[in-house]
């Protein structure tokens, strides 16, 4: 799965922003306190719906003073190999 585009408003210390990702390596750098984790919690919120921080509430990440946030990612999968699973579980009586 590529993450091709991810846009986040009114979350952490985002107001309104737009990520572009290449489909090689990305590198997020820069000073202390300028968003670097941020756009990592956005990716796992985005997969998980929740924070990778512990406990963290919803509100944990919405931006002060803002109502709501909207996290919105556009992604690419590619799959390699089909696969199909079959569980059967023995020993049942009726």
């Amino acid at each position: 799965m590529f993450i091709k585009t991810l846009d986040v408003k009114n979350f952490r210390i985002f107001k309104k922003k737009e990520f572009n990702f290449s489909n090689d390596i990305n590198i997020l750098y820069g000073l202390n306190g300028q968003g670097k984790t941020s756009v990592i919690e956005a990716v796992y919120y985005l997969s998980l719906t929740r924070s990778f921080k512990a406990g963290a509430k919803d509100q944990a990440v919405l931006r002060k003073e803002n109502k709501y946030f909207e996290i919105r990612g556009h992604i690419k999968i590619k799959i390699i190999h089909d696969y199909f699973f079959l569980w059967i579980k023995e020993n049942i009586y009726l």
